[in-house]
């Protein structure tokens, strides 16, 4: 038979190295998988330069009829790139498999988009000459089988590694609509992985590692779906999709057949966890979780001063620490969202603040029925110290040192009501978040001191 026609060519796109379909001389199509426009000549010189760098020269595509010379042709060919098969492997191994493949604006990624789009250009590479030198030249299945193993293989990671470089270039955009867009269209590179691994499992080729592919394609797809409906302003939707990515992920760490799904399933379940997060300390919030501590310590006496404020500190803390966890996670989502506070945040930022503030307000009238309640009781303790005075004075036939000592025991007790209350409604008042007024427990206590110090006075002179 005569030599093809160029038309019968698989052409590769000049940057991405995917083959281009019905790509013929005088034309111009845009890459279905990076969306560079590319034009035939473009393409054609592409793909002569390959074949010069693997073949060492550009390999005839007449067919050959003589069987024995064409199976060691086909044979030759096959070798040659399966050796720079092994190669590529080894190097994509050593320098990406350490990291993830998804991108996300909340990190530093590893590698250039340049470094990532190369690599996929390397492995698309291999794929067209396959497809153009030695495919066909196997007339029978088992032929085909090696030739069709190393294509899918060759896809498969191209596939992934030019999602990945789109995740790459979606984490750096100036805006949301940029990103969607090109979270979107990782997310269909990811799924041509899936599917060129379940091609690969209808032609029967018995390899596992094309079910880790399909997989890990799937996943991946869900993940930069997920993205895409964050910067959409869809965080609702985005959590169903990582939920499923996370559940995908573990299949593979639990069958062990690739590293890097571990880096990403880290990765993602920060993500997954952003939205419930929100809704628990929502949750918290609406309960009051926070307080319920608090209002076991209200109604303890004075004696109990230090473990009231110990409760109320840690109280005051627990409101501060979910503060800070709502703002961590809020900035989060401006990082997912380029800096800009999309209606999803503002809406959870004022849901906050209005139960918050709630919060605080029911947190300072418990410090109020606090104090009050230990106003009351130093009261009550003031009024015992009196009531024993009375019966000491009553006792007291003749003044004694066993008289001297019952006063003086009196005494310091009363001492010691007035020196642990003062202190202690002073740390109290410094916890509340408004301006609780002081003034008026003041007011309250000092004449009570004045008079207790006089009646105690005056039953000690009863006394003696």
């Amino acid at each position: 038979m005569g030599e093809q026609k160029n038309l019968w060519l698989k052409l590769p796109c000049v940057k991405c190295g995917t083959e281009i379909p019905e790509l013929i001389e005088g034309t111009t199509i845009k890459c279905f998988t990076c969306n560079t426009e590319n034009s035939f000549f473009e393409s054609k010189e592409l793909l002569e330069k390959w074949a010069i760098d693997f073949f060492g020269r550009m390999p005839s595509i007449s067919f050959i009829e003589d069987p024995d010379i064409r199976g060691q042709t086909r044979v030759s060919r096959i070798n040659k790139l399966g050796d720079m098969f092994s190669k590529l492997e080894s190097d994509h191994i050593d320098k990406m498999g350490r990291s993830p493949i998804v991108a996300t604006p909340l990190e530093k990624y590893p590698h250039t988009k340049q470094q990532v789009i190369e690599m996929a250009k390397r492995y698309n590479a291999i794929a067209v000459m396959l497809k153009n030198y030695v495919m066909p030249l196997a007339l029978t299945s088992e032929e085909q089988k090696p030739g069709l193993q190393m294509y899918y293989f060759c896809m498969c990671r191209a596939m992934g590694l030019i999602g990945s470089y789109h995740t790459i270039v979606a984490s750096k955009s100036q805006d949301n609509t940029q990103a969607w867009n090109l979270y979107t269209l990782a997310s269909r590179n990811f799924t041509r992985m899936a599917d060129n691994a379940k091609e690969a499992s209808s032609e029967d080729i018995r390899d596992d590692k094309f079910k880790t592919f399909y997989t890990l394609g799937e996943a991946y797809n869900n993940y930069a779906l997920g993205l895409s409906f964050i910067s959409k302003g869809n965080p609702e939707w985005a959590t169903r999709q990582l939920s499923r990515v996370r559940s995908l992920l573990q299949e593979i760490i639990n069958a062990g057949t690739d590293p890097r799904a571990k880096l990403d399933y880290t990765q993602v379940g920060m993500l997954v966890a952003l939205t419930p997060s929100v809704e628990t300390i929502f949750k918290e919030l609406k309960e009051g979780t926070k307080l319920q501590e608090t209002l076991s310590v209200r109604s303890l006496p004075i004696d109990s001063s230090e473990q009231i404020i110990d409760v109320l500190k840690n109280t005051r803390a627990g409101l501060e620490k979910t503060t800070e966890r709502f703002t961590g996670i809020i900035d989060f989502f401006r990082k997912l969202n380029f800096g800009k506070e999309l209606e999803y945040v503002t809406r959870n930022k004022q849901t906050f603040a209005t139960l918050m503030e709630e919060q605080r307000k029911n947190y300072d009238k418990i410090l109020e029925g606090t104090i009050k309640n230990l106003i009351r009781d130093y009261k009550f303790r003031c009024r015992e110290v009196f009531r024993r005075m009375q019966l000491i004075a009553q006792a007291a036939k003749l003044p004694g040192e066993s008289t001297k000592e019952e006063i003086r025991e009196q005494r310091n007790e009363l001492d010691l009501l007035e020196r642990t209350l003062e202190p202690t409604l002073s740390t109290i008042l410094s916890l509340a978040y408004s301006p609780i007024k002081k003034d008026g427990f003041i007011k309250e206590i000092t004449p009570f001191l004045d008079e207790s110090h006089a009646t105690f006075d005056k039953s000690v002179r009863a006394a003696i």
